[in-house]
């Protein structure tokens, strides 16, 4: 019974760190459109932001005294997740110089949306779960 509460206590933890993450990231036109008329270049912006999570999240491990410790193939899988993360930022913010921030955002929301559907396409089904997200995204946009 206890593992069960325990199980309940960190899926309602983990949809509610979901709900901040989504909403924080759809804040990014805001925030970012704004740097950037203003004259912040965006690598200098993307720097800032990533170095000052990275510091709070060093601080969050070192408080609960998790090991920094990730071995040769971990590295590996860090630097190239990492570089696509990076690069899904930088193509983002650039994108607001060509296209209205909102529909630049509103396209990297949908990128789940498609890749459901294309799921579908090829008979992998997903879950109740899955789709609940998907009419969430909908209801967001």
């Amino acid at each position: 019974m206890r593992t069960n509460i325990h199980v309940q206590k960190r899926r309602l933890i983990g949809y509610v760190a979901g709900i901040v993450a989504g909403a924080s990231y759809g804040a990014n036109p805001l925030f970012g459109k704004a740097l950037i008329e203003s004259g912040v270049p965006i690598m200098v912006m993307l720097f800032f932001r990533y170095g000052i999570a990275a510091a709070i999240l060093a601080l969050w491990m070192l408080a609960r005294k998790e090991s920094f410790r990730a071995g040769r193939r971990g590295i590996g899988l860090l630097v190239l997740l990492g570089l696509l993360f990076a690069g899904s930022s930088i193509t983002l913010f650039c994108s607001y110089n060509y296209i209205p921030s909102g529909l630049a955002t509103t396209l990297v929301y949908l990128y789940p949306v498609f890749v459901a559907l294309i799921m579908v396409f090829l008979r992998f089904y997903p879950s109740w779960q899955t789709w609940l997200s998907i009419l969430a995204t909908f209801g967001g946009i």
